[in-house]
């Protein structure tokens, strides 16, 4: 399997998952979009607007993850998160799919993800070689009540490459 074929298939799960998905351009080319949102009172009566992305390139390092990190959370940020705060918030989980991970890449996104108030990011790399699927395998304190949900979306979007 290859990245585009990955992307292709990706497209499909979000769309199944409940995603209205587009391909968008951003400043590294056009990038597979998914978006939807979820309002729970469990959440604090708090309503999350959720941005799934993916691009493909051949190899994933640590400045393309943080820079596509980057980028899916301006648009995020730009598109819904206007008036993001106690009761809205943006979350995004950008994914880079590879044929080569280096090191690096893999143990960044393995950290504890960054946040602003009211925005969370959690990234991801698909290893399509070793047919691994890389992220923050833990719970941060600021994200308690939305991470359970945001891994099921990971789960659907981006399941290890077959």
């Amino acid at each position: 399997m290859n990245g585009a074929q990955y992307l292709q298939e990706s497209a499909a799960r979000m769309a199944a998952d409940g995603s209205a998905v587009t391909w968008v351009p951003l400043r590294g080319g056009v990038v597979l979009m998914g978006y939807q949102s979820e309002f729970r009172i469990q959440w604090a009566a708090s309503k999350l607007h959720l941005f799934t992305a993916a691009v493909s390139v051949p190899v994933a390092t640590p400045e393309i993850v943080t820079s596509f990190a980057r980028e899916v959370g301006q648009y995020a940020k730009a598109t819904k998160g206007r008036l993001r705060g106690l009761q809205t918030g943006v979350a995004t989980i950008p994914a880079v799919v590879a044929e080569v991970v280096t090191p690096q890449a893999r143990a960044d996104v393995e950290k504890v993800p960054g946040r602003e108030f009211g925005a969370f990011c959690l990234p991801v790399v698909v290893d399509l070689a070793d047919r691994a699927v890389y992220s923050f395998p833990g719970t941060a304190f600021w994200g308690v009540l939305f991470v359970p949900w945001l891994r099921k979306r990971l789960a659907a979007a981006f399941p290890p490459p077959g």
